[in-house]
């Protein structure tokens, strides 16, 4: 079992910037991240930066494509960077894998088939955002339904898009495919 002086579950914001000051003092610091899209965490990668950039390059007249190849150079470059803020720290180790524990301060990790057991007298639980996945028959079987994750990767504009929600998330999505083009329709509960 490898001993730390801290554990970080989950590559966000406040983790890695934890795991950075802690490893800049000389201590032991275990980065795992199940997800290597996401070193940086939701706002570099899934959340306000790509979107900003969407945004932006709609508003600048770029079209479809055009804005998603900048939302994913922006997002590859500042997800590089972070991932080697901390690979390149001597004391830290960053882990692609999944966690679980296994007991008090006893993390297991999984990668391709392979576990190793990392312990620690800190551990920090960081793991992100999840979408919520509403209660509508058939959402989740349609090839035709994305959460605010799926619909910034999507290789085709859609003609015409329905929003679930008026919130903050859904509003911005709205406005976004609308000044790129689409027919959009927002609908609140």
């Amino acid at each position: 079992m490898k001993t730390y002086d801290m554990i970080v579950i989950g590559f966000g914001k406040a983790g890695k910037t934890l795991a950075a000051k802690t490893a800049a003092q000389g201590k032991s610091v275990a980065m795992i991240e199940a997800d290597a899209t996401m070193y940086g965490g939701t706002c570099i990668n899934i959340g306000c930066i790509p979107t900003k950039v969407l945004i932006h390059a709609a508003e600048t007249g770029h079209d479809f494509k055009s804005a998603m190849a900048e939302r994913e150079v922006v997002t590859s470059r500042l997800r590089a960077k972070n991932f080697a803020m901390l690979d390149n720290a001597a004391t830290a180790d960053v882990y692609n894998a999944k966690a679980r524990f296994l007991a008090d301060k006893v993390v297991e990790i999984s990668s391709d088939n392979q576990t190793e057991k990392l312990t620690a007298e800190v551990i920090i639980i960081n793991t992100g955002a999840v979408s919520n996945v509403l209660p509508i028959p058939g959402l989740t079987e349609s090839k035709q339904v994305y959460d605010s994750t799926g619909i910034q990767t999507l290789k085709e504009q859609s003609k015409r898009l329905g929003i679930i929600g008026g919130g903050n998330i859904g509003l911005e999505f709205a406005s976004l495919y609308a000044k790129l083009g689409s027919e959009v329709t927002v609908l609140t509960l």
